[in-house]
């Protein structure tokens, strides 16, 4: 199942797309903050970005536009010596301002996300339907190119009887088409 999913996302038709994203990021456990562990869960994405032709001219030449964007996520979880997966779809809100020949930007997002598991290192996720937000902030250069570093927080907003939420420190590349 797992291989089969990361197979239809990769060879998903890119006229539907508008980019692609690859995201490399760390998430650190519980433990580390209030004990000094050094355990850190890696992470790896790659996402597919959808423009939904909203777009709209704020102050001057700052913009602000809507994108959608389905990924697929995939963790190494050393607490349990094992690798989960995700999918994720989020509409992210995007703020961008011009500085000479490149856009630096601030998108907000928030949607959906399944987790392969309900354990992530030494938290207990307790469900594996999540919510999905991220703070970004990068920059798009040449037109076709963004970077930027990312933060996306998974919880289920107390839906279930345990909460106990994650972070995930990305840094993105995406390529626009």
């Amino acid at each position: 199942m797992r291989s089969l999913s990361w197979l239809i996302l990769i060879l998903m038709p890119q006229a539907l797309a508008d980019g692609v994203v690859l995201s490399v990021g760390q998430s650190w456990s519980r433990g580390e903050a209030e004990q000094h562990l050094s355990t850190k869960a890696d992470s790896y994405r790659l996402a597919y970005l959808y423009s939904t032709g909203y777009q709209w001219s704020v102050i001057a030449n700052h913009q602000l536009s809507i994108e959608l964007e389905g990924a697929l996520n995939h963790w190494e979880d050393p607490w349990r010596d094992k690798s989960k997966q995700g999918a994720s779809l989020l509409p992210v809100l995007r703020y961008s301002i011009p500085v000479q020949s490149m856009d630096w930007y601030l998108g907000v997002g928030a949607g959906a996300s399944y987790f392969s598991d309900v354990y992530l290192m030494d938290r207990s996720l307790g469900s594996r339907w999540l919510f999905e937000t991220r703070f970004e902030l990068g920059v798009q250069f040449a037109r076709r190119h963004r970077l930027s570093y990312g933060i996306n927080h998974y919880s289920n907003a107390y839906l279930a009887e345990r909460n106990q939420g994650a972070n995930m420190h990305y840094l993105n590349y995406s390529l626009l088409w």
